[in-house]
């Protein structure tokens, strides 16, 4: 609130892994100020090496996004990959939908496959592998926009 090249009332909230779990958690407080939020690959537990695509706490996991989902009222965008390597494509999918079930209003896009983990990155916003996804985050018209336009509204 005291920089003076910040606007404090139109923030967007972006974060990936752990930190994406954690946008979530905040955008669930409902924050003065916070417009929206973007969920990279948000998750915790996961281990693409030991266990590949199948975190611990699963069921931990799936009982605190429906919790945020009860909260949130923030428009958020959840971007996770085919091939995340450490929630795989399903876990995603069902955390959206206990978030959606709870009351949230989440837009998930699925993109195509990325690197050999699936992890998601600003590479989402310059290269569009996935229309699905592309129609989030880009204006009629213009690829240049970075913030989502599901999220503008």
């Amino acid at each position: 609130r005291q920089r003076p090249d910040v606007d404090p009332d139109r923030v967007l909230v972006i974060g990936q892994s752990f930190g994406g779990a954690s946008t979530v958690a905040l955008a669930a407080m409902n924050p003065p100020g916070v417009q929206a939020a973007i969920n990279f690959a948000g998750g915790s537990g996961g281990d693409p090496k030991g266990r590949p695509q199948n975190p611990c706490s699963q069921a931990a996991l799936d009982r605190t996004y429906a919790q945020y989902g009860a909260q949130a009222r923030v428009p958020m965008l959840w971007i996770y990959t085919e091939n995340d390597m450490f929630f795989g494509p399903q876990l995603p999918r069902q955390w959206h939908a206990t978030f959606t079930q709870a009351g949230a209003r989440p837009a998930l896009c699925s993109s195509r496959r990325m690197g050999k983990t699936g992890i998601p990155s600003s590479r989402v916003f310059r290269r569009s592998g996935s229309q699905r996804c592309q129609s989030f985050w880009t204006p009629t018209g213009s690829r240049r926009q970075a913030v989502p336009e599901a999220l503008s509204h």
